[in-house]
């Protein structure tokens, strides 16, 4: 289980790795990306898989406005696919899996 501050430190530190990754950019439409988005929320994962939550795999750089309609199951879908296709990630276990296939369908 993690701490409050545990968790805050953790998703700090990846946000900029994703911001390096990503190269400052919205990996949707290119522009300049101002918001580090975790895909899935946190309640897909629960406390003690904080570290999944916050993780390269689950988090995407992106601007205000393609971070305002990155909330849906379907264009969460499709923003896992992205990051599978760009860094080769994979999205074998729980809970990514059901939005993965989800998005193949």
């Amino acid at each position: 289980m993690y701490t409050r501050p545990q968790i805050e430190f953790l998703r700090k530190e990846i946000a900029k790795e994703v911001i390096r990754r990503d190269r400052g950019v919205c990996q949707v439409c290119l522009e300049k990306g101002l918001d580090v988005h975790e895909i899935l929320p946190r309640s897909s994962f629960g406390r003690s898989r904080s570290d999944v939550c916050f993780s390269m795999e689950n988090s995407i750089l992106l601007c205000r406005s393609c971070h305002s309609g990155a909330h849906t199951r379907a264009q969460r879908s499709v923003l896992l696919a992205l990051l599978e296709k760009l860094y080769g990630y994979s999205y074998e276990i729980e809970p990514f899996i059901r939005y993965v296939v989800a998005g193949e369908e």
